[in-house]
């Protein structure tokens, strides 16, 4: 790349004329003001070059350049040989000529004016800058001339689309929370159905003979009412709100513990290859939903391959900086392990990549896909505190990018018995603003032996025991969501009179659950009268 000349031999030149004019005409007394004039020349010149922006003097109508500063050699990339003398018309682009002839035609006219355009300009080096020109048309005396300034917005165009782009992220992260709000909002009605046909079908199942024929129709009751269940799950996994049980885990152990149920999901035609980094670091996440994200994963590659190819999962330990969230909206800087599952499938199309996380999206032909896999993927990483990105090129595969913080300590396992249902004799105090849920669950649990108190809402239960005097209470049995007290307020204010009270809280809308501090047991709706005996029977043996 050849630099560009300096401007100022130019201005040199002219001023070695304006000198020498100034020593022959001493005689006359012309030397001070000449003297004068070039020091303001000098100082305008000086001006000019101190300038970003580009300026270009051209006469009219020849178009001949007849002066530049030191920003427009540098932009254009050329030396001063190269622009003065030459016609302006040669570096401006070629749609602003027609426009430069008209500002001419204008002062023809008498009707002088000025223009602003936004366009590439050509360089030396055939380099296309995007640039704002303003064409003028100056008149001195009996010449006119082309003045063009031109600014080079590179950097005004880069934050545009940065900011263009946060704004689709934003508006793709508030579409999918008013989405998310909706599914948890119609589960928690759903699950309160689910409940009753799910528990009154385990009612009826018990009443009835092995060999009655009706026990099928029930039994095809209650698996349809399953089903229905694993949906309302998928929903509220996609809205966030499902339960969690987070705690500090090795993504490297986790991977490899679900290799072998992967290489039976994806067929034998593709080959998976796991790079997992040594020096990992721990994560904090839920791990039956890590395996759920990567199945997911696993499935939605396998339908890109359909006729074989490499799925390869690597781990690695990451910092992301503040220039590098940037990208990605609402991702904060610092240090994250990071999952890549890619496929050497056939990839998603550009227009497609910004919707790939909406729920009910799919690229799969009609029939083949339900499209809230990926948007099941979203909701679980994002629950987990994670943050996932997809990159792809069409035939060329995709890579899911998956970033959780990093936590530094280590990991923890729970491990709960099932227990055989079992009745008893306790007094169990049953809160519950759903009349039909209320039933069934007194029904169950008096089938079971229990003394169940019941009430519709905390007044009603305060009230009630009040009432009974000083006899003790062994379990709260309450929904989280209620009119005018919560589950939550309820149990607080019995714990006070029953400090030994055990407490079971249940909902089908369990975002409220993830912001409880105390270690109050929780039952997810929908659940059958088995679920129910056996977690009260857990509970109310504990010490």
């Amino acid at each position: 790349m050849n630099e560009p000349s300096d401007p100022s031999a130019h201005w040199d030149e002219l001023r070695a004329k304006i000198i020498g004019l100034g020593e022959r005409s001493i005689q006359k007394n012309y030397y001070p003001e000449l003297q004068q004039r070039l020091l303001e020349l000098e100082r305008f010149k000086a001006l000019l070059d101190q300038s970003d922006d580009a300026i270009i003097v051209a006469e009219a109508p020849s178009g001949r350049i007849i002066d530049i500063n030191l920003a427009a050699a540098r932009m254009l990339n050329r030396s001063m040989d190269e622009l003065i003398g030459r016609p302006i018309f040669r570096f401006i682009p070629e749609s602003l000529q027609v426009d430069i002839y008209n500002l001419i035609e204008s002062e023809i006219e008498n009707s002088p004016r000025s223009s602003v355009y936004t366009t590439l300009l050509q360089t030396k080096t055939n380099h296309s800058l995007p640039v704002e020109i303003t064409l003028r048309l100056v008149d001195f005396g009996d010449t006119a001339y082309v003045v063009a300034t031109a600014r080079d917005i590179s950097h005004r165009i880069q934050a545009e689309k940065e900011r263009l782009e946060l704004e689709k992220q934003l508006h793709q992260s508030q579409k999918m929370e008013a989405v998310g709000r909706l599914a948890g909002g119609i589960a928690h009605e759903f699950n309160n159905l689910l409940t009753i046909i799910l528990g009154y079908g385990g009612l009826t199942l018990s009443q009835l003979d092995k060999t009655s024929p009706a026990r099928q129709p029930v039994i095809t009751i209650e698996q349809a009412a399953l089903r229905a269940a694993e949906l309302v799950r998928q929903l509220l996994t996609f809205s966030q709100q499902n339960t969690l049980h987070r705690t500090a885990i090795d993504l490297n152990q986790t991977l490899s513990d679900i290799y072998k149920l992967l290489s039976h999901v994806i067929g034998e035609k593709i080959n998976i290859s796991l790079q997992l980094d040594p020096n990992l670091g721990q994560v904090k996440a839920d791990p039956s939903q890590i395996g759920q994200i990567m199945l997911n994963l696993a499935i939605n590659a396998r339908d890109a391959m359909p006729g074989g190819g490499t799925l390869t999962i690597t781990t690695a330990n990451i910092e992301l900086s503040a220039n590098e969230t940037r990208r990605h909206f609402n991702v904060t800087p610092g240090q994250y392990v990071q999952i890549t599952v890619t496929d050497t499938g056939s990839g998603i199309a550009n227009d497609m990549l910004e919707n790939i996380f909406d729920p009910f999206f799919t690229t799969k032909p009609t029939g083949e896909g339900t499209g809230l896999g990926l948007a099941m993927v979203h909701g679980m990483v994002t629950q987990n505190r994670g943050h996932i990105w997809v990159e792809s090129t069409p035939n060329q595969g995709t890579s899911f990018k998956i970033c959780f913080p990093r936590a530094g300590s280590g990991p923890a396992s729970t491990l709960t018995t099932d227990r055989p249902e079992a009745g008893g004799q306790e007094t169990i105090l049953l809160v519950e603003d759903d009349e039909m849920v209320r039933n069934l669950s007194a029904q169950v649990l008096h089938a079971q032996g229990y003394t169940v108190l019941i009430a519709s809402n905390g007044s009603e239960a305060l009230s009630l025991l009040k009432n009974r005097g000083a006899a003790p209470i062994d379990l709260l049995l309450t929904d989280v969501v209620m009119p005018e007290m919560s589950g939550l307020e309820l149990a607080e204010a019995l714990k006070t009179f029953y400090p030994r009270l055990k407490v079971l809280l249940m909902s089908g809308y369990t975002d409220t659950v993830q912001t409880i501090e105390r270690p109050y047991e929780f039952l997810a709706k929908p659940f059958s009268a088995t679920v129910l005996n056996r977690r009260v029977r857990e509970l109310l043996d504990t010490a």
